[in-house]
């Protein structure tokens, strides 16, 4: 808003802000962190696929609590899995060699992903924030 005139931004307001490099230069940051934490299991595989396409925009609302329950809690990393239709390999990591699992697992961690309460189904969501 500049004096009594409002403007609003499409996809070509991000690029005259530079916003394009802001998000790559998250999602590689976060990228590193969920390779570091050990959950998955192919990590160039991985970069790969969680850095192309619209997945670096994604990273802005990343949850660091969601990679650490993730890392830190086998029966909750199992239980998403299974919920979101995760592959996991027999060491417990997520399989990362194949895009929609890697896109499912961004998902999760980007908050874009959620259970439907009505009908308990993994549905994909524009964002979510804690109303209550």
């Amino acid at each position: 808003m500049i004096n009594d005139v409002v403007y609003l931004f499409n996809m070509n307001g991000e690029k005259l802000f530079n916003m394009e490099r802001a998000y790559r230069t998250i999602c590689h940051s976060k990228v590193e962190d969920i390779i570091n934490s050990g959950i998955i299991s192919d990590e160039s595989a991985f970069r790969q696929y969680a850095t192309s396409g619209h997945n670096p925009r994604k990273f802005v609302s990343f949850d660091e609590n969601r990679l650490n329950k993730i890392k830190n809690d086998t029966h909750f990393r199992n239980r998403m899995a299974g919920k979101f239709g995760i592959t996991q390999i027999q060491e417990g990591t997520f399989d990362s060699s194949d895009s929609e699992n890697v896109n499912r697992i961004v998902k999760f961690l980007c908050k874009k992903g959620m259970i439907d309460p009505v009908n308990d189904d993994p549905v994909e969501v524009e964002g979510a924030r804690q109303w209550m």
